[in-house]
């Protein structure tokens, strides 16, 4: 769960280096925290899975925004 967190804080701080003024991409940190908080709480045998995903969908994020 650590790794989780960590990922998940490696992506958002990417996505708003890459794109700090977007008010969406504050929504998104903003879901994207909810649910890694979600899944620890709630199925914690998934996390490795959110983990393998967190940080290539942050990469796709980044292109979305930067649109």
């Amino acid at each position: 769960l650590t790794r989780l967190s960590q990922a998940l804080d490696r992506t958002l701080n990417a996505l708003l280096k890459a794109t700090p003024k977007t008010p969406e991409l504050t929504i998104a940190k903003d879901v994207l925290n909810h649910q890694v908080a979600f899944v620890q709480a709630k199925f914690p045998q998934h996390a490795p899975a959110l983990l393998t995903i967190l940080e290539p969908f942050g990469t796709e994020l980044i292109q979305l925004f930067d649109e």
